[in-house]
Order: structure tokens, then C-alpha cells, then sequence
């Protein structure tokens, strides 16, 4: 029979379990299996391995825009201003590409 935990205690769990970025989804999910009786400690790796993956990609992503971003701002330096009444709202921008979807 599984230990029943204090309200106190489980709302501190939920404030760390917080901090590491775990939505109440997940925290949901690791008390219900608490409740239950059964182990957490896989499971909240399992969720911590999720977060580390999705952490590493956005991080890739990221970088990846950062290096686009400064080939922009680098190429547009020498670029002259437009003229206020032209039709486009800014050539910088509107001569960039959009990435494509696949």
C-alpha cells in the first residue's frame, strides 16, 4: 500500500518539480503513478531525457538562426535606406526567403 504524502510535501514536489520545467501534465502523471504504489524514479528520468532532447533541438534551431540572422545583418550593412515612398514596407525583409516546409 502506497504511503499517503502531505499536502504540504506534495505541493513543495510540485514547486520543484516546477523549476525543472515539468508541466502539471507530468506532474500529474508521476503522482498518479505514486498513488498507485508503483516506482516513479524511471519514469521521471524517462520525462527528464524528453526535456533534455527537446532542450538540445531548440538549442540547434536556435543557433541555426542566430547564424542566419548574422549573414542577414552582415550583408544588409552597406545596404542603402528606402525610400519612405515606395511600395515596399522594407526591401530588407521582404527579398528574404521563406523556409520551406517539408
Amino acid at each position: 500500500m502506497a504511503i499517503a504524502i502531505t499536502t504540504i510535501s506534495r505541493l513543495q514536489f510540485i514547486k520543484q518539480a516546477q523549476s525543472l520545467q515539468f508541466s502539471l501534465a507530468e506532474i500529474q502523471q508521476v503522482i498518479d503513478v505514486r498513488n498507485q504504489g508503483e516506482p516513479v524514479c524511471t519514469l521521471v528520468k524517462a520525462l527528464l531525457d524528453q526535456k533534455i532532447a527537446t532542450l538540445e533541438q531548440e538549442i540547434q534551431q536556435a543557433a541555426t538562426l542566430k547564424t542566419r540572422l548574422d549573414a542577414y545583418r552582415t550583408s544588409w550593412m552597406a545596404r542603402p535606406l528606402d525610400n519612405p515612398s515606395a511600395v515596399k514596407v522594407c526591401s530588407l525583409i521582404e527579398e528574404v526567403g521563406l523556409p520551406s516546409r517539408g
